[in-house]
């Protein structure tokens, strides 16, 4: 069993005491956008979070309860649930003493106490809570917002709480075997409404069911709620507890902050999290939907606050929560009943029926997933207050076969007609198929004779024998006579039954007035003239001489009208419109300290008149500029904009004094010193003059804060018109961002990897992973960020950071405050945790956010801390464009990737370029190849990043044949193999992949120096046809060598077989795996150089330890000692920049000069055996045979050596041409056999 939660936190609530958790038995469901994750609220089965920051402010306003509490309205003081007991069984409360509480629950004088009763009922020595859930729900429901001046009371501040606490010794939850332990001393305590933020198992109907089922069936005047569950969004995904026919069950719709979420935007939509129904046996579940997504409450003072506005308060959200508003709205409702009815124990079927007959349907008509409606408080209370419902508690019951009938008679037509029947049902056993015992029918005849069957929306003329709540809904009803009829069906003994019936309030929003007229947004023009009006303004009473709002809320009734509007303040906004859907503009705080989420812009909101900037008219919101301070109009419903007026004035110019302590700060050549506002906003206009492609989209990663703005930076200021404070601080900066490539302290100069360099200018500062540094300390490969003085390459201020990474969010795990990204690196993906804390800076989009910034799917750079392992800084971004096309063309050189439609895309080695689910080059893709491409977009540019680029592979095409195997020895690892694709690579985690040479029959064979930690290769081919690709993991084998003797299968009938199985009978060569030679083959200087040590049996051991060539790495281990040995003798010399490079194919030429330096070496009058070496042949002997070859060409024309070239073009040398296998071994064996 656990608690029911969802977290929609801010940051993390940190606890005070160790070992009080709820551990594994909570859990949390994801929920993403602008600022996602962190917090212990309560829930179901599974593991997820998210945070998301919606305040009761907005609940009241949403549910309608807030006008119930204005006074003079209903009474003279509003309404308060003074005098209702409520009972809640959750975790604990607060530090656990009743004469110690938070704020917003403490008593106040000459009242009743607040909370009546604090006990534990699972064996703890003190009822606290060590997780916050419990004090949080409470708040909720009659918390007095002490603490916040009553902006977060709760929904019923004047109700009393009779709480019984959950936790054992062992921060478990633990409950009574029995539920009536739990409910029978609150009932006798005069608890009548009883919430509950727990529940868990699978969605049926248990033995806790039917214990519910059974205390309420015993006491029906005894109404328990409990949270649907956090199981969504999947369908029949209830708790337990939630099955219980006789509960009301509360499932949790969206609260209105959309910069916090997906989950937080739409009033009208159930949460994704949100258990949907139906209940095992097919009925509707949950009854209604409440504003949860995520609340602002007390914050038990066991735990720190995540929410920054306000510490005395926290940020929670799910069933639960929407379990304790509606708790709230029932304390409301049954002391309505007790002061306008005089109904002091009124049934729980008729509360029930009565929320859900005033309740708002978005959808139309109710639904067995969603239940019957919105709560909304104000459509029932101001129906019963303006006599529009009626009700029927019978306590006398009806007997089976009976039928009671009652007459409505409408005399207004164009209203909707409801009527809603609720009953007690006895328990059912078990996982009974049908739960439902007691059968009644609801039935309706309207004046035109047609016949409507309770819950029968869809029109089929079937009377419900599942559910005790039965609901008909009439559209539009036409005025006349009503009959309705209850009937009963299926009983073994009287049933009592609550009916509740009448025309509900028409709900809609003033979209204009003109004169006495009001224009409705669903189309209808209401005349007020002779009409009362009653006017709500920020939950009081207005004068009648009041303006009426446009966008305010419109409830009618006969000859009265309610409206209801919210108005809302704030300096140092900003409007949002990327990341977001077509029409969707937002509204919101700069400051996260601030940031409450945010409004929508309603979509109509284009008129004339409708927004103002500075006194102007304009159409597009998204021309205010950030930093303005707005007076804005808001649908209390909907929670969006429907009028908006903006101010600001700006000015600019270059920092000359700047005194963070004081806040002020004067331009050049300005004698004001201008203010700066508690909660400035800077942000940074930044002018790259070179950066990393793959840094581009997230821009600086210097923190903004004051200290941080040094006199002489370009400036732009954004003020405050009425209070003349500076709210925005716009920096324009000259920046470099990239990877060091070149360090030198000496010079105080960096290279970055584009071949740039900067020198330090005097007076620099060096951050160094957060901690002040030198430039000694920096090393190749770090990340520099470099602050240039305007116009230089000078670097005023460098950032250096040695841990960057780049990857895709999956999720954020709260519970391990643990950030899972796939991160993108040279030509591979893996998968990275990345641990957070209160202290990690997160930005998104260049603005300062939180962990909810953090969507699954969004991309992020983070940077650690090496020292704490942990990531002090993450910037995310949204993708800018996902969309298909097709591959054109890839430019190395500018590093782009360019495709048929026009699109130029910038990559990096962070690109993830992929195909057949592997990692592939840009040099890999294939012209028309059809793909999917993730791109960044770059600020201030209209260029793009590309991301992620997946090819599809065409339908169809086969992929092709791949045979390979890999050997190893002594380091040196060896590939062999076969392809029907010219297009093999191999894959290297250093440099990604790297094409092998395939020969015209498909063979290759190469060689690579061994990787650490290198246990198996991956080899890629692909179809150049269709772009299928075939890869090929091999395991790293043992190399063993062909034995000599062996013949070959590929020289029968060769020119210079003969002397090639002579090299081979010696031992002096070897072929292939596979019995072939490839005499055809090219040979690499290396190789031949082996083959010549070989056959002159020179000791090429390796003890020699001297630095022959620049390039000594690249020579294979296999042949050093061949290498050194040739060197030594001054067989060779190596180019002339001192390299050997020992993979290059050698030349004729290069042949020729090594096979006269060792047999002229060997003779004693080299001088006259020059002059009497005879002239060359060959007609390319003049222009095309380098000088530097031309004597030792003449040598091995006189040795006939050169006999054993393939003169492919006659009486041509072809000097620069790669000598073949079959040549070499020919010539050397020359040479050998006559030694």
């Amino acid at each position: 069993m656990t608690l029911l939660r969802t977290e929609h936190l801010y940051q993390q609530n940190k606890q005070k005491k160790p070992g009080r958790s709820l551990k594994d038995k909570t859990i949390a469901l994801m929920l993403l956008f602008l600022l996602l994750f962190p917090g212990p609220v309560l829930a179901g089965p599974g593991e997820a979070s998210s945070e998301t920051e919606l305040l009761n402010d907005r609940t009241a306003d949403i549910i309608a309860s807030n006008i119930l509490l204005a006074p003079g309205l209903l009474t003279p003081s509003g309404l308060s649930g003074k005098g209702q007991i409520i009972g809640i069984a959750d975790s604990g409360l607060d530090k656990g003493s009743i004469s110690d509480l938070h704020p917003d629950l403490q008593s106040e004088a000459g009242k009743m106490p607040r909370v009546a009763m604090l006990k534990s009922y699972a064996g703890r020595s003190l009822p606290d809570d060590p997780i916050g859930h419990g004090t949080h729900m409470a708040a909720t429901i009659a918390g007095s917002g002490n603490a916040s001046a009553g902006k977060y009371r709760g929904i019923a501040p004047g109700a009393s709480l009779y709480f019984q606490a959950l936790l054992d010794q062992a921060g478990q939850l633990k409950l009574p075997e029995q539920i009536g332990e739990l409910f029978r001393p609150a009932y006798e305590a005069g608890v009548r409404i009883h919430v509950n933020g727990w529940g868990g198992g699978s969605n049926a109907y248990s033995s806790r069911s039917a214990q519910i089922d059974q205390l309420v069936y015993s006491f029906p005047d005894f109404l328990p709620v409990f949270g649907a569950g956090n199981n969504g969004p999947g369908k029949a995904s209830l708790t337990t507890e939630a099955n219980s026919k006789n509960a009301l069950t509360i499932g949790c719709s969206q609260l209105p902050r959309p910069a916090f979420g997906p989950e937080a935007r739409y009033a009208e939509q159930i949460a994704a999290s949100s258990s949907r129904g139906p209940a095992a046996d097919g009925r509707i579940k949950p009854e209604l939907l409440a504003p949860g997504s995520a609340v602002v409450s007390a914050c038990s003072r066991l735990l720190e606050s995540n929410y920054a506005p306000n510490p005395n308060y926290t940020l929670m959200g799910g069933s639960s929560m929407a379990a304790a508003v509606a708790g709230g709205a029932l304390a409301l409702l049954s002391e309505y009943l007790e002061l306008d009815r005089q109904m002091s124990r009124p049934s729980s079927a008729l509360m029930k029926a009565l929320l859900i007959n005033g309740a708002r349907t978005p959808g139309g008509f109710p639904s067995n997933e969603e239940g019957f409606g919105i709560l909304d408080l104000a459509g029932t209370v101001l129906a019963l207050q303006e006599g529009s419902f009626q009700i029927i508690d019978n306590d006398n019951g009806i007997d089976n076969g009976e039928s009671v009938r009652y007459q409505a008679r409408l005399t207004e037509g164009g209203r909707d007609f409801k009527v809603t029947l609720a009953w007690v049902d006895p328990p059912a056993a078990p996982a009974s198929k049908q739960t439902l015992l007691n059968n009644l029918d609801l039935i309706i005849e309207d004046p035109q004779g047609r016949i409507f069957y309770g819950n029968d929306f869809r029109g089929q003329g079937q009377a419900d024998t599942a559910n005790n709540v039965e609901q008909i809904h009439i559209k539009d009803a036409v005025p006349g006579e009503y009959k309705i009829t209850v009937r009963g069906t299926r009983l073994d003994r009287p049933q009592k039954f609550a009916l509740v019936y009448g025309q509900a309030l028409k709900h809609d929003i003033i979209s204009s007035r003109q004169g006495q007229i009001l224009k409705l947004s669903q189309g209808e023009q209401k005349d007020t003239s002779g009409l009362q009006l009653f006017k709500l303004s920020n939950g009081r009473m207005q004068e009648q001489t009041a303006e009426i709002p446009e966008g305010s809320d419109y409830y009618s009734i006969g000859q009265k009208i309610y409206i209801v509007s919210r108005s809302w303040l704030a300096r140092g906004v900003q409007v949002l419109s990327e990341g977001l859907g077509y029409t969707e503009k937002l509204l919101l705080e700069m400051d996260k300290q601030l940031r409450e989420g945010g409004f929508f812009i309603d979509p109509s909101l284009t008129g004339e008149g409708r927004i103002l900037l500075n006194k102007i008219p304009v159409n597009d919101s998204t021309i205010i500029p950030p930093g303005s301070e707005v007076n804005a109009l808001i649908n209390p419903s909907q929670q969006t904009i429907w009028q908006l007026k903006a101010a600001y004035e700006e000015v600019g110019g270059f920092i000359e004094t700047l005194d963070p302590e004081q806040r002020e700060l004067k331009l050049l050549h300005d004698e004001r010193n201008y203010r700066i506002a508690e909660h400035v906003v800077i942000s940074y206009l930044d002018r790259f003059l070179d950066c990393d492609p793959v840094d581009a989209p997230y821009g600086t990663e210097q923190v903004a804060r004051l200290e941080n703005l040094a006199p002489g930076l370009k400036v732009s200021l954004t003020l405050s018109p009425s209070k003349q404070e500076i709210q925005y601080i716009k920096v324009e900066r000259e920046l470099v961002l990239g990877q060091a490539a070149e360090v030198d302290a000496k010079e105080g100069e960096i290279k970055l990897e584009s071949g740039q360099s900067y020198r330090l200018f005097p007076g620099n500062t060096i951050i160094k992973d957060q901690q002040p540094g030198k430039l000694e300390e920096v090393k190749t490969g770090d990340h520099i960020a470099a602050l240039l003085l305007n116009g230089t390459s000078n670097i005023l201020h460098l950032l250096v950071s040695s841990e960057v990474y780049y990857g895709r969010v999956l999720f954020y795990s709260e519970r391990e405050k643990m950030l899972y990204i796939q991160e993108s690196k040279a030509n591979s993906s893996s998968f990275r945790k990345v641990p957070l804390d209160t202290q990690t800076e997160i930005f998104h989009s260049g603005l300062q956010a939180g962990v909810l910034s953090l969507l699954p799917g969004s991309w992020v750079r983070v940077i650690n801390c090496p020292d704490q392992d942990k990531a002090w800084r993450v910037d995310a971004v949204y993708s800018a464009r996902e969309d298909s096309s097709y591959f054109s063309t890839y430019d190395p050189v500018r590093q782009t990737v360019n495709l048929q439609d026009g699109s130029i895309l910038s990559i990096s080695r962070y690109t993830q370029i992929i195909k057949g689910s592997y990692n592939i080059s840009p040099q890999m893709l294939i012209p028309g190849e059809k793909v999917n491409i993730v791109t960044l977009a770059i600020a201030g540019s209209s260029n793009e990043f590309l991301a992620r680029l997946e090819v599809e592979v065409a339908p169809g095409t086969a992929s092709p044949q791949l045979e390979a195997k890999a050997y190893v020895l002594n380091g040196i690892l060896i590939l062999q193999g076969w392809s029907s694709s010219p297009l093999v690579y191999i894959y290297r985690s250093d440099v990604g992949c790297i094409p092998l040479e395939v020969g015209a029959d498909g063979s290759f064979s190469q060689l690579f120096k061994m990787k650490e930690d290198e246990h198996e290769v991956t080899l890629l081919a692909i179809e150049h046809s269709g772009g299928a690709i075939k890869g090929l993991s091999l395991p790293l084998l043992s190399f063993a060598p062909e034995e000599a003797g062996k013949e070959f299968s590929d020289l029968a009938g060769h020119p210079w077989e003969h002397e090639i199985k002579k090299l081979l009978e010696a031992g002096i060569i070897s072929g292939y795996e596979d019995g072939c030679f490839k005499p055809e083959k090219s040979i690499s200087r290396a190789e031949f150089i082996c083959l010549l040590a070989r056959a002159q049996g020179w000791d090429i051991g390796e003890s020699r330890e001297q630095n022959y060539f620049s390039d000594n790495r690249e020579i294979p281990w296999w042949a050093l000692g061949a290498v050194y040995a040739a060197q030594e003798q001054e067989i060779i010399k190596g180019y002339p920049d001192g390299s050997f490079r020992p993979w290059r194919n050698i030349s004729r030429a290069e042949m020729a000069v090594i096979m006269a330096a060792l047999q002229c070496s060997e003779k004693k009058n080299d001088q006259q055996e020059e002059q009497t070496l005879p002239e060359l042949p060959f007609l390319d002997r003049f222009n095309k045979l380098p000088s530097w070859a031309m004597k030792a060409f003449r040598h091995l024309y006189h040795t006939q050596q050169l006999d054993y070239l393939d003169y492919a073009r006659g009486s041509y040398i072809d000097a620069e041409r790669p000598l073949s296998r079959a040549e070499a071994a020919a010539i050397i064996a020359k040479m050998w056999s006559e030694e």
